[in-house]
């Protein structure tokens, strides 16, 4: 491997170590490597893909900045997500280009093509507009909200029980046909009234309405454990695609899956008290993801 020129940079002003190690810091500060595929070095940066998938590549945006690191397996440029899968973000500009937007393509989806985002939609598939969300679960009144469930309105009238109980005065005098002197009904002996009330009407009060705009019932969060779990696998076998060539055979994917899930049994033969519990999940993730490499590899009609 070719050595890296180092860089010089300018110390600054007044620079005065008390030690070896705090010279040693400040030098690191100000130093710096130009990383080329040239140089060597293992890294291929640029903004543009590689023309071989012999090293690593650190893709950089439009301004030079570096995005991630990629790895070239199963005939495509991977790198996983830092996001887990179904992660939700507000968007308050014109929405993007799905299909390219954050790393994807506009190739068929699977676990390593396809667009990366898509916007929000109900399981019916309409899109998710001018709702608040709510998380799944059950109401104190013992209302289940089930995933995709919709309710609230964008106006409300109020009915009959939800108004308090009160009375309307209406105002009858009038003159006609009347002697205003003697307020009396010209023909009549009955007295005039001025005004008389209605009878009571209404509910109790108590309880005002609810006004709950358009809502949309989306997933809690309690279903982030499967997501991470998710992201677990696809880890794992992205690793292992970017180390190793694609499975050969069933019989190749046999024994590696057995090498993983031995593994896992020699962590669970051990004393109760002696086992490792993060080991024995690795163990396992290790092993979902082999059979993940499997059917990717040998077993297209499924993935």
């Amino acid at each position: 491997m070719a050595l890296l020129p180092v860089i010089p940079g300018q110390l600054p002003s007044g620079f005065c170590p008390a030690s070896h190690q705090e010279m040693l810091n400040g030098f690191s500060a100000v130093q710096s490597v130009n990383v080329t595929a040239e140089t060597g070095s293992g890294l291929v940066v640029s903004a543009t893909k590689p023309t071989t998938g012999a090293l690593p590549w650190l893709r950089l945006d439009q301004f030079g900045r570096p995005e991630r690191v990629y790895w070239f397996a199963s005939g495509a440029w991977l790198s996983l997500h830092p996001l887990v899968p179904g992660s939700t973000i507000w968007w308050f500009e014109s929405l993007p280009v799905f299909t390219t937007f954050d790393g994807g393509d506009a190739l068929a989806l699977s676990s390593i093509s396809g667009p990366m985002w898509k916007q929000a939609t109900r399981p019916d598939g309409t899109v998710i507009a001018a709702q608040f969300p709510i998380a799944a679960g059950t109401l104190a009144s013992g209302t289940v909200l089930a995933v995709g469930n919709v309710g609230g309105e964008e106006k409300h009238s109020l009915t009959l029980p939800e108004i308090p109980a009160h009375t309307h005065t209406i105002q009858a005098r009038s003159t006609v046909g009347v002697d205003n002197g003697s307020r009396e009904i010209a023909g009549s002996d009955a007295d005039f009234l001025d005004s008389f009330n209605t009878g009571s009407t209404g509910g109790d009060g108590a309880t005002p309405p609810v006004v709950v705009p358009p809502v949309v019932v989306v997933p809690p969060a309690a279903g982030l454990e499967q997501q991470i779990l998710d992201v677990l696998l696809r880890h794992e076998a992205a690793q292992a695609a970017a180390k190793h060539a694609p499975m050969h055979s069933h019989h190749e994917a046999y024994a590696v899956i057995k090498e993983e899930f031995d593994e896992y049994w020699e962590e669970v033969r051990k004393r109760s008290a002696s086992r490792d519990a993060e080991a024995l999940k690795m163990e396992l993730v290790q092993t979902a993801a082999m059979c993940l490499r499997a059917l990717h590899d040998l077993c297209q009609e499924y993935v």
